[in-house]
């Protein structure tokens, strides 16, 4: 009898951990063809969408879904060396989706939510474990903005949306006279331990809109722009994940956004001025130097990638910058994805270049490629770029 007992109990416990999960884990497996190319492998998966993925030293994850409609709710996994994408990870309900995928070598992370956004969460994976081990529940009051892992914790951006600031225009509007709320407000920046469920506030920024809603990390910092007050100059800042010690960059710019680290002391952001009175412009900063130079006139980066090792992408050119005098571009390689709309994707860190294209046949039927160029090299980047 205590033995009928104790089963049922089981039972029990593991109906309600999947049912506190909102999901399961799955086995599907999907064969990939490979076709090793002059200068690059190419994986081919027919009729999987894959939207964008996280590079350790064993492998690859990858938020898929089946076909061209709906919404995507699984993590796949590639490991090297074998020729096959299985499914480790699916949401078990129709309206629940996944985003966000992050990823090291123990964990990886994704923002998991429902249609009405009545449920949202952040879920971390134990790789070790293969199984969720943490879920962090996802508010109005406590927006989880632009996670990073980093070992054993998670960094984020942390705001409260139902305080957000209302100003006069015209960032927004066009408009002096209209009222402007964009998602603007205050911030903090929050350390998240995974082993002790812990977290704590390194820092509170005074203004963040939309295009500052996010962190970005090299090897040993976590960068971020502060705008400050309305109207006021902005400020990068970076947080030193090994000292704990938060660094703020006064600039000479009202506008910040789309941070880019390019190494522990070089950053990339487009700038321009609250009011809209000159054109926005894509710079990058030596924090040691104190030193900005324009890098780009054209301020349409959301697109560009980079890998916090000198990597710098952008739809047209790609850059490897090694200080504000050795920047170095390849557009070619670059012209190869624009016409598949291409996402460059490695975690941070990668000195590799990957790719998530999709190709459509005449009967529209889709197949995501995964293209591996393999280690960056020095060579690739021949064309030297000075600055003015």
């Amino acid at each position: 009898m205590r033995t009928r007992k104790n089963n049922l109990l089981i039972c029990i416990l593991i109906i309600l951990t999947t049912n506190l999960f909102g999901c399961h884990h799955s086995t599907n497996e999907l064969s990939i063809e490979k076709k090793i190319l002059d200068d690059h492998v190419e994986y081919s998966i027919p009729g999987v969408d894959v939207l964008s993925s996280v590079f350790n030293s064993e492998g690859a994850f990858f938020l898929t879904k089946a076909g061209k409609t709906g919404e995507y709710n699984t993590i796949s996994y590639m490991k090297n060396g074998e020729e096959v994408l299985k499914n480790i990870y699916q949401a078990s309900k129709k309206d629940v989706y996944i985003g966000q995928l992050i990823g090291n070598e123990k964990y990886i992370s994704w923002r998991e939510y429902s249609d009405e956004r009545d449920y949202e969460c952040l879920m971390v994976y134990s790789l070790k474990e293969n199984e969720i081990i943490r879920k962090i529940n996802i508010t109005d009051e406590k927006r989880i903005l632009g996670p990073q892992l980093d070992g054993d914790r998670i960094i984020w951006m942390a705001r409260d949306s139902t305080k957000m600031f209302r100003y006069k225009g015209p960032v927004v509007m066009g408009d002096p006279q209209v009222f402007v709320m964009d998602g603007s407000g205050e911030a903090d920046i929050v350390e998240y331990d995974i082993l002790t469920d812990k977290e704590k506030v390194v820092d509170h920024l005074k203004f963040v809109n939309p295009d500052n809603a996010l962190i970005a990390q090299s090897t040993n910092k976590i960068w971020y722009i502060d705008n400050n007050k309305f109207g006021e100059n902005a400020s990068v800042k970076s947080y030193d994940k090994r000292s704990g010690k938060v660094s703020e960059f006064p600039m000479q710019f009202q506008l910040l956004g789309h941070i880019k680290p390019i190494n522990d002391h070089m950053v990339c952001f487009y700038h321009g001025t609250t009011d809209g009175t000159l054109p926005q412009k894509v710079s990058l900063f030596d924090v040691d130097t104190q030193e900005t130079k324009v890098l780009t006139n054209s301020a349409s980066d959301f697109k560009a990638k980079y890998d916090g090792t000198g990597g710098l992408y952008f739809r047209d050119v790609f850059y490897n910058i090694k200080s504000m005098s050795e920047i170095y571009q390849n557009k070619a390689l670059a012209a190869r994805h624009t016409d598949n709309g291409l996402m460059f994707s490695a975690g941070y860190g990668e000195d590799r270049f990957y790719f998530l294209n999709q190709e459509f046949d005449e009967e529209n039927n889709m197949t995501s490629k995964i293209i591996d160029y393999g280690v960056k090299k020095d060579e690739w980047f021949t064309e030297k770029v000075t600055l003015p």
